[in-house]
């Protein structure tokens, strides 16, 4: 029976027996502890005092007997075990005794022997009032649990007829367990959800002990259709249950709030089309309204110079409750606007259950529910209720979802935002850049960089600044409208003033400041001027720009400063090389006009003495005849030819006429008809088409042809008779003339193009620096190199070429 002390209260009159059956008792058994008491009602007494487990009372007692005394406990301790201990008793007093519920009945006897009996008498009657009690006790907590439990417990048997229904079933469904004791169950099953639910079932009937679980909507009492969890388990071959027993939860709620996350989450998918935080703003208040039904909302943005947190999208409840939705502004120190911009500043979430038990809020609104959600750095998300408690954490969690939804939908639209304005600046900087490609002077493009600095990149105040070279010195040749009004006139800069400007110039490096207050040697410290940024421009200057708000320059606006410094050095590069250009232009006008002028004198001041030499030349002829006239007109030819090769030299056109297809084939052979060839022999080997200006590609081949009859006629070694045979063929990009003369020695090759040189006695050494001029006009390379079979070649390449048709 254990271990646990039994405590037992002896009643007799006789108080010589009480303390010796006492005695054995606790003799017969360590467990007992034995008390007694005097008569009936001291008896009752301290049973009322102390717990006993068993009572063990005499029959004859003064005052009380013992049936009466049974009576007594038995009307107060209905199972507390009861022995009737009696020396004057009868057949007839054990029966009574037995009738009103005694637990035993013995005589009392003579000798100790009676004491073992007792004992065990009393250790068998507590023994089944422990046991029983425990049984009753398990019996009532499993009941109480049934009772209390939220889950419904019921009872179908293999046709899906209800058996039983626990308590719960009132609560959950709002039906009595009478009422529905033999239904059919899918009777009370959504159309909808039947036949998953029936098959189900009809799965776990023929699955012995087996488990299966689904969920469905139920038809409550009150008509409503309640969502219910059901798992049930097989137990018809249980000979206690023979049924199918199924635990029902109502997750009603559940389902709503998973209903609601989907509508939610479809919902907020609206937040993506939005292009602008206004517009959010609109979306979600809607989402707010519709999905969360929470009457009293509010959306309210961080105004642009970040002072204050607007509404910009609110329920109409809120107008109905609360009027207009307030502006918190950061230098107000009211109690709900400092913890408005608590909450946003501090970026964690705010909840208050009871706004009455926060003091200085309970008379400052009418609300008295609140919560408040960061939105990052875009503002807050203000949602309340008039009564208090109003949310539950569900609520919360999807209000917070609602809130870190609406700031990711936020961010997007920032970053978007940010993007198009970028694109949008930098399109506009793209054309400002082809204007300062056009633009004519110096001082047109400062002009319109300042311009553009403040149209487009929005930076109120720009300067301007050139280097000087005379001066050494930053001067400023342009400023935005603002600058005089905010700063004054403008400084100039040099390398003996400390100046960040010159220092950003040194180093070629843009130099940003956050706040100029902060800069020890800043050059306008008492002015509204606060973030400043200078971009150098290479070596012509610098570009400054400045708000009257510190930390204004996000990395966007240091790009954006940054390329239109380069565009302007760009442009200023490019207007001085075009300026140097045109310099080196009108004095090569001016060189050409000289020589044209000399070449003119040339013709007119050579070719008169010569033609009156030539004439005196054919007079003396024909008077009489002699060699050394020969030799007179020879050299008058010699004459000739140098003053048509310095003309030609003189007056070669720098800029080459319309470029047109020439047959070189063509070309070649009609020169070869121009000169004095001999016995020299032409062979062409071309079918080339060449992008030219004929007459001067006709001056050039002209040449060539002449150079090698002049210098290898008369020692051609291959040809062994003294003859020169010359040659005009293809290569991949160009074309070639070669001969097979004596050659041109390699530390001669760079030299035969040098005007005036020249390897013969006479020669003008001009006719081959004629051939590179109309070569490099066209933009050919020409070099000279060893022939195919010893003599000179000239290579000509990098030409548009085709091939010549047939025929």
């Amino acid at each position: 029976m254990g271990t646990s002390e039994i405590r037992v209260l002896h009643v007799d009159d006789e108080g010589s027996i009480t303390e010796i059956t006492a005695e054995f008792l606790e003799r017969e058994n360590e467990r007992f502890t034995v008390e007694t008491a005097p008569n009936g009602a001291d008896g009752l007494e301290a049973l009322e005092a102390n717990e006993y487990d068993c009572v063990v009372s005499d029959y004859d007692m003064a005052g009380m007997d013992g049936i009466e005394f049974l009576e007594a406990v038995r009307e107060r301790y209905p199972n507390l075990p009861f022995i009737l201990y009696t020396g004057k008793g009868s057949e007839e007093v054990a029966s009574e005794a037995i009738v009103e519920g005694a637990s035993d009945y013995i005589q009392k006897k003579g000798g100790t022997s009676q004491y073992a009996v007792l004992a065990n008498r009393i250790e068998n009657a507590v023994g089944k009032y422990r046991a029983e009690r425990d049984v009753e006790a398990t019996r009532t907590r499993y009941q109480r649990l049934i009772e209390e439990s939220t889950d419904v417990i019921l009872v179908v048997d293999d046709a899906g007829n209800f058996e039983y229904l626990s308590p719960a079933a009132e609560r959950v469904l709002d039906y009595s367990s009478d009422e529905m004791t033999g239904d059919y169950a899918f009777d009370y099953v959504h159309e909808a959800d039947q036949d998953e639910a029936m098959a189900r079932f009809s799965d776990l009937v023929r699955a012995p002990g087996g488990h299966e679980s689904v969920e469905f909507r139920f038809k409550a009492g009150d008509g409503s259709w309640r969502w219910l969890e059901a798992r049930g388990r097989n137990l018809l071959d249980d000979p206690i249950i023979e049924g199918i027993v199924v635990y029902a939860r109502d997750i009603t709620s559940r389902r709503e709030r998973e209903e609601t996350l989907k509508e939610l989450i479809q919902r907020t998918g609206d937040l993506i089309d939005a292009t602008s935080k206004a517009e959010t703003a609109e979306v979600a208040i809607d989402v707010v309204s519709d999905v969360l039904d929470a009457p009293l909302a509010g959306f309210h943005l961080l105004s642009d110079d970040r002072q204050r947190l607007e509404p910009v999208a609110t329920l109409d409840e809120v107008r109905a409750e609360l009027g207009d939705p307030p502006t918190y502004d950061r230098s107000d120190e009211s109690p709900t606007s400092a913890i408005v911009w608590d909450a946003f500043e501090d970026g964690e979430p705010v909840h208050i259950d009871r706004v009455e038990s926060v003091d200085e809020l309970a008379d400052a609104t009418p609300v008295r529910t609140g919560c408040i959600y960061p939105l990052g750095d875009h503002g807050v998300f203000i949602v309340s209720e008039m009564e208090p408690n109003a949310f539950d954490e569900v609520d919360r969690k999807f209000l917070e979802l609602l809130g870190r939804t609406v700031r990711a939908a936020l961010d997007r639209v920032e970053r978007e935002s940010v993007l198009r304005e970028r694109n949008r600046r930098l399109e506009r900087l793209h054309e400002t850049g082809r204007e300062l490609m056009q633009a004519n002077s110096t001082e047109e493009i400062a002009e319109r960089v300042a311009a553009a600095s403040g149209a487009i990149l929005g930076f109120p105040i720009t300067v301007v600044r050139y280097h000087d070279e005379e001066t050494n010195r930053l001067v400023p040749v342009a400023t935005t409208d603002e600058v005089t009004d905010l700063l004054g006139p403008r400084p100039a800069f040099g390398p003996e003033e400390t100046s960040t400007t010159w220092e950003a110039y040194q180093e070629g490096s843009p130099v940003i400041y956050d706040d100029v207050d902060d800069v020890d040697h800043a050059a306008d410290p008492e002015t509204p001027l606060r973030s400043f940024m200078i971009v150098p421009i290479g070596e012509h200057g610098t570009v400054s720009f400045g708000t009257t708000a510190p930390g204004s320059f996000d990395d966007n606006d240091v790009f954006l400063a940054r390329l239109l410094g380069t565009t302007t050095e760009l442009a200023l590069s490019r207007l001085k090389h075009e300026q140097e250009l045109v310099r080196q232009r009108d004095e090569l006008d001016r060189q050409n006009e000289r020589l044209d002028q000399f070449a003119s004198t040339l013709s007119h001041d050579l070719r008169n003495p010569l033609n009156v030499a030539m004439g005196q030349l054919d007079l003396a002829r024909g008077e009489r005849d002699s060699e050394h006239l020969d030799a007179v007109a020879r050299a008058h030819e010699r004459m000739e030819s140098l003053i048509e090769d310095v003309l030609s030299l003189a007056r070669a056109e720098t800029e080459l006429a319309e470029l047109e297809s020439v047959d070189l084939a063509v070309l070649t052979e009609g020169c070869w008809q121009t000169v004095e060839s001999g016995s020299a022999e032409l062979r062409v080997e071309t079918d080339l088409v060449v992008r030219a200006d004929d007459a001067r590609l006709r001056q050039l081949m002209e040449n060539l042809l002449r150079n090698s009859v002049e210098h290898g006629a008369g020692s051609s070694p291959s040809s062994g008779d003294g003859e020169v045979t010359i040659t005009v063929g293809d290569l991949e990009d160009g074309f070639y003339v070669e001969d097979d003369g004596p050659g041109i020695p390699a530390d001669e090759r760079e030299a035969i193009f040098e005007s005036g040189y020249s390897s013969t006695t006479g020669g003008s050494g001009l006719g081959l620096n004629i051939v590179k001029q109309v070569a490099e006009a066209h933009g050919w390379e020409v070099t000279v190199t060893d022939g195919t079979d010893g003599g000179a070649r000239f290579e000509f390449r990098g030409m548009e070429s085709q091939q010549a048709s047939a025929g």
